[in-house]
């Protein structure tokens, strides 16, 4: 037995525990780790990834509150361009507009009498000399 010890055992390893016949240790890290830490990696990792989901989504509601404010200036721009809009039709639909375009370029007058008519009666009324339709 001692010449064995000696000279080495091919059985048994030096770094082996005694009594443990061709076990092999094994350096690594993840494995040498205490029955407190193997418990608490799990917890770790589960924290990480609550963690990681509440900065996904706090990213999501900025993103969100972004395109919130570049939708409500689109909406303000696009009011402003309709009240624009809304003006322009005004100035077109103007009664003295319309009455200088026909005289000037068709060459309307207004009639001296108007007939109007009814289901039961015709009317024929006269008229005084035409004014020019004030806004």
């Amino acid at each position: 037995m001692l010449a064995r010890k000696a000279f080495g055992d091919t059985k048994t390893s030096i770094y082996a525990p005694r009594g443990v016949i061709g076990a092999r240790q094994n350096n690594s890290f993840i494995l040498d780790l205490t029955p407190a830490m193997k418990r608490t990696i799990p917890i770790l990792i589960l924290i990480g990834c609550f963690l990681g989901a509440i900065l996904f989504l706090r990213s999501l509601s900025v993103a969100s509150g972004y395109d919130v404010v570049k939708l409500q200036n689109n909406v303000i721009e696009l009011t402003k361009q309709q009240e624009a809009l809304e003006v322009e039709v005004a100035t077109l639909k103007s009664p003295t507009r319309i009455q200088k375009i026909a005289q000037d370029t068709l060459g309307m007058v207004l009639p001296n009498r108007f007939v109007y008519n009814s289901k039961y009666t015709t009317t024929e009324r006269n008229t005084k000399k035409t004014q020019q339709i004030v806004d």
